[in-house]
């Protein structure tokens, strides 16, 4: 394949239905007898099964973790909002909004889906499952929660501050 860089790697879905496929690069910059080695080790790859594992197991495993690190991520980018502002109701509000009235109207692409604030899929379908974003109505219920704790904080400090 072209490519100046040396490369190789196996593919297909079985052994009877795998190729090997090397770059130009490593053609012609590697001794023949690297190249076999690269060959052999690729073939080994195919043979012991790996191509499967790696094109069926590894990438679903890879996509559920991407996936429940991007929620944490959401989960995160609103408790820091809800810090920032000193309440979780501005952004509890923002979410319910866009829910309600703008989401869904949207017409997106799903690939397009992690670029929004609050998931544009809409709920209750298949793709929600596999959606970067957590659900709408548990974003704003641990932004709700988290102004009750700011608030029983903030008493507590003040009664504590005026010896209480």
């Amino acid at each position: 394949m072209p490519g100046e860089q040396p490369n190789a790697f196996a593919t297909g879905r079985n052994a009877q239905h795998a190729a090997v496929a090397l770059t130009e690069g490593l053609l012609t910059t590697m001794e023949p007898e690297h190249v076999r080695g690269v060959v052999a080790h690729e073939l080994a790859h195919i043979r012991n099964h790996d191509i499967l594992v790696s094109s069926i197991l590894a990438p679903i495993a890879a996509a559920l973790l991407q996936l429940g690190v991007s929620r944490q991520r959401e989960y995160l980018a609103d408790a820091t909002a809800a810090r920032l502002l000193g309440s979780g109701a501005p952004l509890a509000d923002a979410l319910a909004e866009i829910e309600r009235t703008h989401a869904p109207a949207l017409q997106i692409e799903p690939a397009t889906a992690p670029g929004y604030i609050a998931n544009p899929l809409g709920g209750g379908t298949v793709a929600t499952l596999f959606s970067t974003h957590p659900p709408v109505r548990e974003r704003i219920r641990r932004l709700r929660a988290y102004g009750q704790r700011a608030r029983t904080e903030r008493t507590a400090s003040t009664a504590r501050l005026s010896g209480a």
